[in-house]
């Protein structure tokens, strides 16, 4: 486990340092991650068509033709993500059980011990190039969503009890 700490460090500093020249701040938070989730799962639509709503309106933004525009937008919604995936795992906190707690631990550390592994190895397809960010900002939004959105469907089975 030892090796892979290095191997996340690079990652997370790779996926999430911020140009200079990508405004982003003033993208509006809505929709929100969380309303499109409620809207799929109302429509019945799968939830991970909610993947790359704030990318899409972060694009239309100037400078994000740019690799590191194009990085930009997919660290904010990475962000974003992080953020409602956080929420989630502090719901379901609150009324588990000391075993479904320490199994929820557990699985918010290997999902971020595999987020850094596969987005470390999907790098490695523009090695050395400068595309190598974007992908690697993608695989991050995408694996952080995909938790969040498995989450989220956690969160309402146990509404539901």
């Amino acid at each position: 486990m030892r090796t892979l700490s290095p191997l996340i460090a690079f990652v997370l500093a790779i996926a999430c340092a911020a140009p200079a020249e990508v405004h982003t701040d003033s993208l509006d938070p809505s929709p929100s991650l969380e309303a499109c989730l409620n809207s799929a799962s109302v429509q019945d639509r799968d939830p991970s068509s909610c993947i790359g709503v704030v990318s899409r309106r972060c694009f239309q933004e100037p400078g994000t033709e740019t690799t590191v525009g194009s990085r930009e937008c997919f660290t904010v919604e990475r962000r974003q993500w992080e953020a409602l995936a956080e929420s989630y795992v502090q719901r379901l906190k609150r009324n588990a059980s000391p075993t479904a707690s320490a199994a929820l631990d557990a699985y918010v550390v290997a999902q971020a011990e595999w987020r850094a592994a596969r987005c470390g190895y999907a790098r490695t397809i523009y090695e050395g190039g400068s595309l190598a960010q974007v992908v690697v900002a993608t695989c991050m939004r995408d694996a952080t969503a995909a938790f969040a959105i498995d989450l989220y469907e956690r969160v309402n089975e146990d509404l539901s009890r």
